[in-house]
């Protein structure tokens, strides 16, 4: 070894040993820690696509993470499998149990997720499991929807985007429920929009979430339906009541404003997320946007 080498060598050694010296930036923002629990998917005649439930629950939670990134630290575990939430707790689709909450300030740290995994109940509709559920190739229609809203005084405040919707018109998305909505929705309510956790009891005292400074639209009161579901803005938002059949529903900034209140997270990223078509906006000056165009009766809860 000639002494240029040993130079080279002894170099990057020591390069690699200041590297390690210097503090790493902290991780800063929402982590979100998937556990599967064993247990057995619905029969085949109750569920299309070919997806996986693991991949599409990680990538539910990658969606969540983008959102609740960059301000304070926040570890939230989520269990999650099959079961027969029919049976068990009258839920068509899913159900979320918040386990455990703490930190300063208190946020959920541990949450239990189950989706139906009998056949699939008389009025209701079947399961679409995307087999590559971090893009949407499966939907062949895209619109981004802004609602002008005001505040407590009935002053505007500015256009808040209040729908991320994709739409299948054909294929095996078409006329199911897609189980990626279901699984953001349901971390929707393991983020705080559950009856046990202290932020939503402190909080949501009558029908509506206030949005307060810093966050942006300070001043805004948005309504909410059985306390863990937005009612301002339903069928669009991610948190209302009800999904529809053939319709893929992303995190809205709606939906963004109300946990980040709930859980004190002042930064949360309202823009739109990455890998959605570039569209105008549609605008609607109403702040209820009326009945889905596919209703189906009540498909979660929480126990």
């Amino acid at each position: 070894m000639t002494r240029k080498q040993l130079f080279i060598i002894q170099f990057g050694l020591l390069a690699l040993l200041i590297a390690l010296a210097v503090p790493q930036p902290a991780f800063a923002g929402l982590r979100i820690t998937t556990v599967f629990i064993d247990s057995d998917p619905p029969p085949p005649d109750s569920i299309a696509g070919g997806g996986n439930l693991r991949a599409i629950v990680n990538a539910a939670a990658r969606k969540w993470e983008r959102v609740f990134r960059g301000s304070s630290n926040w570890d939230l575990t989520i269990e999650y499998g099959w079961s027969d939430t029919y049976r068990d707790n009258g839920a068509a689709y899913g159900v979320e149990t918040l386990e455990d909450q703490g930190g300063t300030p208190v946020r959920p740290t541990r949450a239990r997720i189950l989706f139906r995994n009998s056949r699939t109940p008389d009025g209701f509709y079947n399961w679409y499991a995307d087999p590559t559920p971090h893009n949407n190739n499966e939907y062949q229609d895209y619109e981004s929807l802004l609602a002008e809203v005001f505040d407590q005084d009935n002053e505007p405040i500015g256009e808040l985007n209040v729908g991320r919707l994709f739409h299948a018109t054909s294929g095996a998305a078409a006329g199911r429920v897609d189980l990626l909505t279901v699984a953001m929705h349901e971390i929707g309510h393991a983020l705080g929009l559950d009856h046990r956790y202290d932020g939503h009891k402190e909080q949501v005292t009558g029908v509506t979430v206030d949005i307060k400074s810093p966050l942006p639209f300070a001043g805004l009161s948005i309504i909410m339906q059985t306390g863990t579901h937005i009612w301002a803005f339903d069928p669009t938002v991610l948190m209302s009541i009800n999904p529809t059949a053939g319709t893929r529903n992303l995190i809205t900034a709606a939906d963004a404003l109300v946990i980040a209140q709930l859980t004190s997270f002042d930064r949360p990223d309202l823009g739109e997320p990455p890998g959605v078509p570039r569209v105008r906006p549609l605008k609607c000056g109403r702040l209820t946007l009326g009945p889905p165009r596919t209703t189906i009766p009540v498909p979660d809860a929480t126990e």
